[in-house]
């Protein structure tokens, strides 16, 4: 009975030293993947893009007054648009603005909220950013 005693033991000495070895082994690579990163300047691309947008950068995006989609092709209403900030829907006459990159537009108050915390359209996740100017010729 003391063999098997000593074998458990020895096995279970054996795993805990293993996970020991495995333990230092992920927290070395974390170390050295942290320094390479501070070395080199990077900076995290998803904080860049998940930060929010200027005010005079929001204004710049169009707006106008939502006029509805009109009648399909078969004589039936068209499906209702959706403001995916507020969920509500978005009624004829209400100010929208469209976001340049992927079209998506919004309730004019919605989504400049949501803009002033992010910079990504909160249905595509399309950057919204409008792009530099034009270089002059």
């Amino acid at each position: 009975m003391s063999s098997f005693l000593v074998h458990n033991s020895g096995v279970a000495i054996f795993g805990f030293c293993m996970f020991l070895c495995l333990l230092y082994v992920l927290l070395f690579r974390s170390c050295v993947r942290h320094r390479r990163s501070a070395s080199t300047g990077e900076v995290d691309d998803l904080a860049l893009r998940e930060a929010g947008l200027s005010q005079p950068t929001i204004d710049a995006l169009p707006s106008f007054v939502y006029r509805g989609r009109g009648e399909s092709k078969d004589g039936a209403a068209s499906a209702t648009v959706d403001c995916a900030v507020c969920l509500g829907q978005v009624a004829e006459g209400e100010m929208v603005r469209q976001l340049p990159t992927c079209r998506h537009a919004f309730h004019i108050e919605c989504i400049d909220k949501w803009l002033r915390s992010h910079s990504l359209c909160p249905l595509c996740r399309a950057d919204t950013k409008p792009p530099p100017p034009p270089l002059p010729e």
